[in-house]
């Protein structure tokens, strides 16, 4: 399960050297990896770095998560309830400053009910979904929305200098403004669900 969460200044601070030791790991790892193979010709496999978090790094109570080293619980923005008490916790920070924590939970599946009802899907351009029964889900053009403001953001970062920290605050404008993958999941949690469909 995978939710947003909104850290505090001491909790940034934190979070941040946990991933500059992960980074320092990873880069180590992968200098390790490189020269086995064209040193030696051997092919070892690793795990992709991230800051993932065993039982002695994070508690659960409450319904709150915490981390080692901090006294108030991350701000996590719940979508849903956790099927158990989380055994793994990975954070992760995205491109545009977004922080996610992912929880691994043990769960029971559910057993649907089998129904007769049929359903056609068309999936189109002018409108992104049709169903046979003539419900209607427009396409939002995010790409075509914000193609202008990213333009601008792309001609802006050209003039930075390489290695500069205006640089960098310039590329993450980029990813903010370039995040239509975040902005199509929010839109199909929002419309395609089966009231909106005329099936709930």
């Amino acid at each position: 399960m995978k939710y947003r969460f909104y850290p505090t200044t001491e909790q940034e601070t934190l979070l941040a050297q946990s991933f500059g030791g992960v980074r320092f790991v990873y880069n180590q790892i992968l200098r390790w990896r490189t020269d086995a193979f064209y040193l030696r010709q051997e092919n070892i496999g690793y795990i992709q770095a991230n800051a993932e978090l065993t039982r002695s790094a994070f508690s659960y109570r409450d319904g709150k998560l915490y981390i080692a080293k901090c006294k108030e619980p991350l701000n996590i923005r719940w979508s849903r309830e956790l099927s158990s008490e989380p055994s793994t916790v990975t954070l992760s920070r995205d491109c545009a400053g977004r922080y996610f924590v992912s929880m691994l939970c043990d769960f029971k599946p559910e057993v649907l009910h089998v129904t007769r009802n049929t359903i056609g899907l068309d999936v189109g351009i002018e409108n992104q979904l049709i169903t046979d029964s003539g419900v209607k889900i427009g396409n939002p053009r995010h790409t075509a929305k914000y193609a202008t403001r990213l333009a601008k953001a792309q001609r802006c970062l050209s003039r930075k200098k390489l290695g500069s920290a205006n640089r960098a605050k310039a590329k993450g404008k980029i990813a903010t403004r370039n995040n239509v993958a975040g902005m199509f999941c929010v839109f199909l949690f929002k419309g395609w669900n089966s009231k909106k469909l005329g099936y709930g």
